[in-house]
């Protein structure tokens, strides 16, 4: 879990207003706080939250639970290019039970409530991957899954929705979270499915790449040309997921089945079982287009800038096209 700033902290000019909340509130400690994006905190409401900002190099607390941040606040500090707030460790149960108010009430535009569905996505795929006792985080993400399934059903471009609910400091969460709204949007738009369908490969989705968490293979952190014993080590990471998760109760066999072939090919050349075409699940040859994609578009430890949209799919049509279910494909390709 991080819990320390940004190396390159973001300035926000002194005001009168800043300077008066220094003097009656001392500076924050930066290892008793969690980063959250700007976007999640609506204005003009009480929150029941601390919130602070870094303030000429220094965490400083600007609101204190039962205050509210300003329309004219929140744009004065996006003005100033903040894009993350932060708050108590203490408080993030409060925050979490403050995100879900946002994003279950109607009267909320539907902007707000995908911004607090981000952020809570953000947190839950965080405990996904730092949780020692995953059953009840598991829980939460499904009910949190159903959700955005709700925004997906709303939604039909792609790259809105998923820009919309990335906002956030860790690329590998932010991996996840993309593939997995990329995930339950193709597959709604793919074939005639039931609701549970969609959260399910929304839920392969956030933890597909679980394993590679797992000894010494760190998530997508490999060098842009990997050893052939990394690469043999990567191979496995499908089934390591698995073994991760054997002790979540109840969990669905299509969920398990997505994760393990979500490396699996059309033609037969992925791994860890080389299946075929039908052989491999539709939720897993989802997947493999869904991720595909996002590493194409916003590649993580790469140098290398990520693909505009249009490059993306026109590569994945072009090069080995036999790898990827081209009706898929084609759905992905109209629904950007």
């Amino acid at each position: 879990m991080r819990n320390t700033l940004p190396s390159m902290g973001i300035r926000v000019p002194d005001t009168p207003q800043d300077a008066g909340e220094r003097n009656k509130v001392a500076s924050v400690d930066p290892s008793k706080v969690f980063g959250v994006s700007i976007h999640s905190v609506p204005p003009n409401i009480s929150l029941p939250f601390d919130v602070s900002v870094i303030v000429a190099d220094k965490l400083t607390r600007i609101r204190s639970a039962g205050d509210m941040l300003t329309s004219e606040r929140l744009k004065d500090l996006n003005r100033h290019h903040v894009k993350m707030l932060y708050v108590p460790l203490d408080q993030r149960g409060t925050y979490k039970e403050f995100l879900w108010t946002q994003m279950v009430d109607p009267k909320h535009s539907i902007e707000q409530r995908t911004a607090s569905v981000g952020q809570a996505t953000y947190l839950q795929v965080e405990e996904l991957y730092t949780a020692k006792d995953l059953n009840p985080v598991v829980e939460r993400t499904v009910k949190l899954l159903k959700h955005i399934g709700q925004l997906a059903a709303g939604t039909q471009s792609f790259t809105k929705l998923a820009g919309s609910l990335s906002h956030y400091e860790s690329p590998a969460y932010e991996h996840s979270v993309n593939v997995a709204v990329y995930a339950m949007t193709l597959f709604r738009h793919a074939s005639e499915t039931t609701a549970e369908n969609v959260w399910q490969v929304g839920i392969a989705g956030l933890l597909h790449d679980l394993g590679e968490q797992a000894g010494d293979v760190k998530l997508l952190q490999f060098p842009e040309r990997m050893t052939k014993e990394q690469f043999e080590a990567y191979k496995q990471h499908p089934r390591r997921c698995l073994e991760m998760l054997k002790g979540v109760e109840n969990l669905p066999s299509e969920i398990a089945n997505t994760i393990l072939q979500h490396h699996e090919n059309c033609d037969g050349s992925g791994f860890p079982d080389q299946l075929k075409g039908n052989q491999i699940s539709l939720g897993a040859r989802v997947l493999s287009i869904c991720d595909t994609y996002e590493n194409l578009t916003n590649p993580i430890g790469s140098q290398q800038s990520g693909l505009t949209p249009l490059e993306a799919v026109q590569l994945m049509g072009s090069v080995r096209p036999e790898r990827f279910d081209q009706k898929l494909l084609k759905v992905l390709i109209d629904k950007l």
